[in-house]
């Protein structure tokens, strides 16, 4: 439920901010790709990888380490959007 509505208001807010005319279209494309090659990655990696963790373990790991990491991101995108936001000056 948090992908679509995520995404959207933070490409959206990024397209405003540098006065593109363009939509948000392509940029969830290219998420929804990673996304994918993330997937892949992930089973890659756990196939490869040497460690006795079952997939339980292994995703609710990955889990916690993505969730600190994404909310690092989203912080730094709020600090800077609303930097950004306080000098646009509105014609």
């Amino acid at each position: 439920m948090g992908y679509i509505p995520f995404n959207s208001i933070l490409f959206d807010r990024m397209i405003a901010s540098y006065k593109l005319k363009a939509n948000v279209g392509y940029f969830m494309y290219l998420v929804d790709a990673f996304g994918y090659v993330a997937s892949a990655g992930v089973i890659i990696l756990k196939g490869t990888m040497d460690v006795n963790l079952s997939w339980t373990d292994f995703f609710s790991n990955g889990l916690v380490v993505l969730s600190l990491i994404g909310i690092l991101f989203s912080i730094l995108n709020m600090i800077y959007f609303s930097k950004k936001y306080k000098t646009i000056q509105y014609e």
